[in-house]
């Protein structure tokens, strides 16, 4: 069965048509499906991005239109080693190119299906909203596969399997954890989607700008893509798009990247160079350094953290033998470096302790009030299903919320899916990650309008 196309609606239209005042901009303090963390930026990334601007001078020369060379070395180091690879000759994150912003990634990459002639793509799961803008803007039709079942939004693993094999899309994007559910395939599923791909020819698009890497920060993460692309030998039919906009609360930089596919991450970097829209070399520092404490902490062999030291400092006098890379080897050569490690890495946990007591919270209170919830497994957001007792169209809740409570939410409409639901119940997205307090006070504050809402039936 070939999955329905979606009737394009402009998702800014919502916006510009409904602004509010300038005067009450500032008034917005129910923000309930922004997508990043709001538990403010860390103290590793404040420190470093501050002296970042004052030493680091590589911006008086032009950026290389795939990145830093500095910055790309790590990340290859980083996601080599994560995944295992030893090989010299293994081509797995050997060519990464750095992009403004996982966005830009998208952008590009549709650009280059439009090159190939793409006929379709398969968004696996609701999806973020610019897959769709991108898909019409390049007339490459978008088809959004969701799960038959009511109690969860990703489709089968069979599912996925028809849309490949019996109705031939060859383009397949898929975010894991997955925005806006927070729902995540298992290992053994997401190896049989690997598997498919492969067999079939085709290309995984997979965004993990929500996943952390490791069950040891983040108890959801229980596997490492990497590891299940290097066990089903499918790199070439992989594309990664990941940022750390999310992750680190720093969605200002503009920072993300791409690997995989090596004829797609050449037409990137290509679109990179003529669109003169890509990363600065500024923002790299707290980044780079956030690699090494991640994999000094993961490592518990004192040998092998001596090792990870040594390559570190190796790459950065290679790269950059200034002051720059004097001042970041501070924090490699430091004799208490496994300290600072661990210091950043509770941060981390902490962080996901506040998201996880959040989400259990707003589940508790979902209970209480009638609501159904798809059970969050990783990342910032989860949705609950909003019963819609008056009958409302998804664009008549949002106005009213927005004009009489200056609440502010995404709705499943938002996430391509654009089915009109006049009558019908729909998915309301919530991040939980904010400060606990303030996500209580915001939360509580939309379940009491949602219920005022329903008492005037």
């Amino acid at each position: 069965m070939t999955p329905k196309k979606n009737r394009y609606i402009d998702y800014f239209e919502y916006y510009f048509e409904n602004k509010v005042s300038d005067e009450s901009r500032h008034k917005r303090n129910v923000m309930l499906s922004t997508g990043v963390s709001s538990t403010g930026v860390m103290k590793l990334y404040r420190e470093l991005l501050s002296n970042e601007a004052k030493l680091n001078t590589e911006f008086e020369d032009y950026v290389p239109s795939c990145g830093g060379i500095l910055f790309r070395s790590v990340i290859t180091y980083y996601e080599r080693w994560l995944a295992g690879v030893s090989d010299k000759e293994n081509d797995y994150f050997q060519n990464v190119c750095v992009t403004c912003g996982s966005t830009a990634a998208m952008a590009f990459v549709f650009d280059y299906l439009k090159k190939e002639k793409a006929e379709k793509v398969l968004l696996i799961g609701l999806q973020y909203f610019v897959y769709e803008i991108l898909s019409n803007q390049n007339n490459i039709p978008s088809y959004l596969l969701t799960a038959s079942e009511t109690d969860k939004t990703i489709p089968e693993v069979s599912e996925i399997q028809r849309a490949v094999e019996i109705d031939r899309f060859q383009y397949l994007f898929l975010t894991l954890p997955m925005n806006p559910s927070g729902e995540k395939y298992s290992r053994d599923e997401f190896i049989q989607i690997l598997k498919l791909c492969k067999k079939n020819d085709c290309i995984l698009f997979l965004d993990v700008c929500q996943w952390e890497g490791c069950e040891a920060l983040d108890e959801s993460h229980t596997y490492y893509y990497g590891e299940c692309i290097m066990e089903t030998d499918s790199y070439q039919n992989t594309v990664i798009m990941d940022s750390f906009s999310k992750k680190r609360n720093i969605p200002g930089l503009r920072i993300g990247y791409v690997a995989g596919k090596s004829d797609v991450l050449n037409y990137v970097e290509y679109m990179n160079y003529i669109t003169y829209c890509h990363q600065t070399i500024m923002g790299v520092a707290p980044i780079i350094i956030d690699y090494f404490y991640r994999m000094i902490y993961f490592e518990s062999d004192s040998d092998r953290r001596k090792i990870i030291q040594k390559k570190f400092r190796k790459i950065i006098l290679k790269e950059a033998n200034n002051e720059f890379a004097r001042y970041l080897l501070t924090y490699v050569t430091s004799k208490q470096y496994i300290e600072d490690a661990d210091r950043f890495i509770s941060e981390i946990i902490q962080n996901y302790d506040i998201y996880k007591n959040n989400y259990n919270y707003a589940c508790k209170q979902l209970r209480n009030a009638g609501y159904s919830y798809i059970e969050r497994i990783g990342g910032f957001n989860f949705v609950f299903l909003y019963n819609n007792p008056l009958g409302y169209t998804e664009k008549e809740l949002k106005d009213y919320l927005q004009e009489e409570k200056l609440i502010y939410i995404f709705t499943q409409g938002d996430f391509c899916d654009r089915t009109q639901r006049q009558n019908d119940r729909f998915f309301i997205r919530i991040t939980v990650a904010d400060e606990e307090e303030e996500f209580k006070r915001k939360f509580d504050f939309l379940l009491e309008t949602l219920k005022e809402i329903a008492q005037k039936k």
